[in-house]
């Protein structure tokens, strides 16, 4: 069967990776393709090692691709569980050949003849199709209105993920225009207070460092919401119109793509419950995450969970971005996720220090820990200090 054989393909470039052999795996996932052009992992695993191979322009293309397959996908895998929701082709049948596959052999009608479980089967099956494609009617049934609440959950995570990029773009286009003194002015202005001046090294010891412009601009893009950084930045002519048509264009993005969850009324209000409402469906994911095996090689288990990250979570991921210093294994909008497994004392020990490169750049870090093989005395201070120090900037998921 052509997803055997893809499978087949898929495990072969795997290989290859472990092996740093991108190029061979390159050709692998496009054998793999060629013969089941759904195939999300293999198209995740192309981009990677393009990514690998420094082809970034064509690494990023291929999420175009993933993007246009992930809801397809994601509806008839998640109500069904069946590899045959993939091999079904809507757009190829008519309405008449639709009515043909509900008919019995005998082509009796089907008050007539009670159906057959392949009949059912099937019929469910076209129903979740056309329900991702877009098709309108009545769909009805369990599996209908089922399909129904799992799409509009997927758009409502799109949905902020998009308005929280803009958020942040714009944020930043405003504090850009501020002088230092108007960023310590907003601080005392908002009490917020000021940036802290207390650095952690990897071993743990604390050190004073003198405050930049750049720790000014974080703390005040870190605990001040974009409705209260655009009043006072407009209070104190901040706020050019160039900054303005940019918020225009996005609202105008964000209705013409979810007008369910974004009204046209005029104004530029930003809600502020995306954040964790991404936050949560990560967390949840993760948590139901389960490798395939242990692993011997941490980035194995990057590779593993980013692609498992790419089928379940909508919009755009990204894998090791670089952020100023920081480099974290795998970043959803503005969230870092760490990897460590298996995990030892000492890569217990580093966190700390990557949570501090992070958090200057990402609103929240989530650390997962494969295969911990510390002393449970020793992890639990180390937790205990993490979440003393860090509390809700850190989220810690041990698998």
């Amino acid at each position: 069967m052509p997803e055997e054989a893809a499978l087949n393909w898929k495990q072969r470039g795997d290989e290859c990776i472990r092996q740093e052999q991108y190029d061979e795996a390159l050709q692998c996932y496009q054998n793999a393709i060629n013969l089941d052009p759904d195939f999300v992992a293999a198209w995740n695993n192309i981009g990677y090692s393009l990514s690998k191979l420094g082809r970034k322009e064509e690494a990023n293309k291929i999420r175009d691709k993933i993007n246009e397959i992930k809801y397809k996908e994601k509806i008839s895998n998640d109500v069904e569980q069946s590899p045959k929701i993939e091999e079904v082709k809507p757009e190829e049948k008519t309405s008449d050949d639709s009515d043909r596959v509900a008919l019995t052999s005998t082509e009796s009608k089907p008050d007539q003849t009670k159906p057959k479980l392949e009949h059912r089967l099937q019929n469910g099956i076209d129903t979740v199709t056309k329900k991702s494609l877009g098709v309108l009617g009545s769909l009805g049934g369990a599996v209908g209105s089922i399909s129904g609440t799992l799409k509009a959950g997927s758009r409502k995570i799109s949905y902020f993920t998009l308005l929280r990029n803009h958020e942040i773009h714009v944020k930043n286009l405003i504090i850009s225009e501020m002088k230092l003194h108007d960023l310590r002015k907003i601080c005392v202005y908002y009490n917020i207070g000021a940036p802290s001046d207390i650095r952690t090294n990897s071993r743990g010891y604390r050190y004073r460092v003198r405050l930049t412009y750049d720790d000014w601009a974080r703390h005040v893009f870190k605990n001040l919401e974009l409705t209260k950084l655009r009043e006072y930045a407009r209070a104190n002519y901040k706020l050019p119109s160039k900054i303005i048509e940019i918020e225009k264009e996005y609202k105008r993005e964000r209705i013409q793509k979810y007008p369910e969850y974004e009204q046209d009324n005029g104004t530029l209000s930003y809600r502020t419950d995306g954040e964790n409402v991404l936050l949560h469906e990560l967390t949840n994911k993760i948590n139901e995450y389960q490798p395939i095996k242990p692993f011997r090689n941490e980035e194995l288990y990057h590779t593993n969970l980013y692609t498992y990250l790419c089928e379940k979570i909508p919009g755009e991921i990204g894998f090791e971005v670089q952020r100023g210093s920081s480099r974290p294994d795998i970043v959803v909008g503005d969230i870092a996720i760490e990897i460590k497994g298996p995990t030892d004392n000492q890569g217990l020990i580093t966190i700390a220090d990557k949570i501090n490169r992070y958090s200057q750049h990402f609103e929240h870090i989530i650390v997962v820990l494969f295969e911990v093989q510390s002393l449970e005395r020793f992890y639990n201070e180390w937790f205990e200090g993490i979440m003393r120090q860090y509390g809700d900037l850190v989220t810690i998921i041990r698998k």
